[in-house]
């Protein structure tokens, strides 16, 4: 019987690893998944191999692992195995003996569950990492046909779910506790304890009377959290206000956080926009701005940790709530009082994913303010643990997923459609979109493919990897180098590191970019690239989007107008994208795509209904005219005038959700529990 390990460090490979020596007449395998270093693994397998034992480095393809339906299991666990994993934990003996009734006054048990169900594969403690390895295990199994194994994996909280859970694969799961100290001061960061405050502080130089707390004398203002797309100029690339362009709320009253500092050329833009904005980074430089780096003050309502009681049977469990309850009373301590010094009254955020939207929306509502979500991404008409909402604002697509939002337990008081947020590009990219057209015909080209990608990691073992992504230029690239009359414009999610991620597929766009018949947007923001797919698009004939699991630069491309197809090599086949004629959007693979798409080319009369997505656009925007971002930039500049008013925040979400239903339409708001 064969035994696997999450991870093998020293205290593991004495204490559970060693000891199987004493087992080599029914082992001869010890499998695992990662090892603490090189030395390690050189010194063990040495040892083992005395008791006749191999040592091997468990190697296997995210992309291998699928279910029976060929679907992606990684792609599968937020919908489906996470839910069944959560609800066993909350219906559990342990998760009832420690849940509180005053937990019912806040959003701390939607923190705490969603907290529970991460279904991040590489956080060491999600519960999507063990579902995870179980399937990969089980997959393992059956590939080397064992009846059986023992799977060592890092102790979790309510175990004996997991437990069950592995016994279903015929696997027996055995658990270890290792020490972690990045993980303590992450929780420490997480908590916003007293002393890292104090040490943000005087990292920064400040004196000790420098940190006595201070109000501005502000008018009611909104700030935000953003992605990274620092862009103060409305030119067509992504920005984090870019509902601001669309709006006539003053520059004055956004307060913009800087994480980090400006560059020269955001200076420039910064100042033009006249947005007033609050330093949350450490910095030596006197900046003049205001400086906000977390809170001494304990004013705002904080919820109590668990208490000893005798014969308690949940210790770890009551660990880790009692860890959730100080990480939520931080993040509300920190947002509550940073709203009332710079008297915030809309927060707006795009992050859903995370459960620390819930802690800030506690806090901003106790501050007497708001909190507003926009939805970023197209959900594939699925629910996902990893999606639920409680926030008091949702700014939506449309009001089709409002059966999702409720699987999934959302609690949205407002959920407010208002189109896709970003279809105002599609005018103001057409000159730009043309100019890149002429560019590529000036070389030769008559017809024009436009294709997005997404990211990929190095370890194809925890991302679908660079294999994928690699095919997604490969076979367009060939096209190209082989037709002179085609072109092509990528649209990479993260150019930065475009190049090195293509590996020997590199040579073949280099080779294509000499021709002058390729072109890749590349402008790069902090984290992915600046430049919105629908730029791509607008330039070509018909669009690419090599992952149907990630539709939404797809979505962009088809509400614009464009011929769109999509790849799905994941099996995606609960997405309702495939709701679309396959054969003629959607593609299992991309050699069936690249013959259809030949002859779309060439004779496009031979292939009617080509990348046509006419029968859900409804579904997916039911405005579809390029005013959703101005409707979400009325609906906040609403809300602020009646904060500037005095309204309390109750009065401010009714009426201002009165108005735009009477404006767009009643059934345009709905209410999720």
């Amino acid at each position: 019987m064969p035994v696997y390990f999450e991870k093998i460090s020293i205290i593991i490979a004495v204490t559970k690893v060693l000891p199987l020596l004493a087992r080599r007449r029914r082992l001869n395998t010890v499998l695992y998944f990662d090892i603490s270093s090189d030395l390690l693994l050189k010194i063990l397998s040495r040892i083992l191999i005395i008791g006749k034992i191999k040592l091997v480095r468990l190697d296997f393809r995210m992309m291998d692992i699928r279910d029976e339906n060929s679907e992606v299991i990684r792609l599968r666990l937020p919908r489906e195995d996470l839910f069944g994993i959560l609800s066993e934990i909350k219906g559990s003996k342990k998760y009832q003996e420690l849940r509180q009734d005053i937990w019912e006054t806040s959003r701390f048990e939607d923190f705490l569950n969603k907290s529970i169900s991460n279904a991040a594969i590489n956080h060491k403690f999600s519960a999507g990492r063990i579902a995870y390895l179980i399937h990969v295990v089980a997959w393992h199994m059956k590939q080397s046909r064992y009846d059986d194994c023992v799977l060592f994996a890092q102790k979790r909280i309510f175990q004996s779910t997991y437990s069950k859970y592995a016994k279903s694969f015929q696997i027996v799961l055995k658990t270890y506790c290792s020490f972690s100290f990045r993980q303590i001061l992450w929780n420490e960061r997480e908590k916003n304890s007293r002393w890292i405050t104090f040490l943000k502080y005087l990292l920064c130089l400040k004196p000790f009377l420098g940190f006595r707390e201070k109000s501005y004398n502000y008018s009611p203002k909104m700030t935000l959290i953003g992605r990274g797309d620092r862009v103060f100029t409305n030119n067509g690339l992504h920005s984090d206000v870019f509902f601001w362009f669309n709006s006539s709320i003053p520059g004055a009253d956004i307060l913009f956080p800087l994480q980090k500092p400006l560059s020269e050329l955001e200076k420039r833009d910064f100042s033009q926009a006249r947005l007033d904005c609050v330093q949350l980074h450490i910095s030596r430089k006197k900046t003049g701005l205001p400086l906000y780096l977390g809170t001494y003050r304990n004013k705002c309502s904080t919820l109590p940790r668990i208490k000893n009681r005798t014969g308690h049977k949940s210790k770890i469990e009551k660990q880790f709530v009692n860890n959730q309850i100080d990480i939520y009373n931080g993040i509300k301590k920190y947002w509550y009082q940073y709203c009332q010094l710079l008297n915030i009254k809309i927060l707006l955020s795009w992050d859903r994913f995370s459960p620390m939207h819930m802690a800030i929306a506690d806090g901003i509502k106790e501050a007497g303010g708001v909190m507003a979500i926009w939805q970023l991404a197209y959900n594939g008409g699925v629910p996902a643990v990893t999606s639920n909402i409680s926030s008091d604002i949702l700014f939506s697509f449309s009001n089709q997923d409002d059966d999702i939002e409720k699987k999934q337990g959302s609690k949205i008081p407002f959920k407010v459609a208002i189109g896709y947020p970003k279809d105002y590009l599609f005018t103001l990219l057409k000159d730009q979109a043309d100019l890149l057209r002429k560019k590529l015909i000036s070389n030769g080209v008559k017809k024009i493919i436009a294709c997005f990608d997404e990211n990929s990691l190095d370890d194809s073992r925890w991302h679908t990897g660079h294999d994928l992504q690699r095919e997604n230029y490969f076979f367009l690239l060939e096209m190209v180098l082989s037709n002179p009359w085609i072109g092509v414009i990528f649209k990479p999610k993260v150019a930065k590191t475009l190049q090195r991620r293509l590996g020997p597929v590199a040579e073949l766009l280099n080779k294509a970019k000499a021709t002058g018949r390729c072109l890749v947007l590349e402008n790069s923001g902090i984290a992915t690239t600046l430049e919105p797919p629908v730029l791509a698009a607008l330039a070509s004939d018909i669009a690419i989007q090599g992952h149907l699991s990630a539709g939404t630069s797809a979505m962009e491309s088809a509400l614009a107008g464009i011929p769109t197809l999509l790849v799905d090599r994941e099996g995606q086949y609960k997405n309702k994208l495939y709701a679309l004629e396959e054969g003629k959007v959607v593609f299992r693979n991309w050699r069936s795509l690249m013959d259809a798409l030949m002859e779309f080319l060439r004779v496009p009369e031979n292939v009617p209904g080509f990348g046509d997505w006419s029968p859900i656009l409804d579904q997916l925007d039911p405005f579809r005219d390029g005013r959703a971002a101005e409707r979400m930039g009325s609906y906040l500049d609403d809300m602020l005038r009646g904060f500037k008013k005095g309204l309390r925040r109750e009065d401010v979400l009714a009426n201002v959700a009165e108005k735009y239903g009477k404006v767009w339409g009643y059934d345009k708001i709905s209410e999720i529990r």
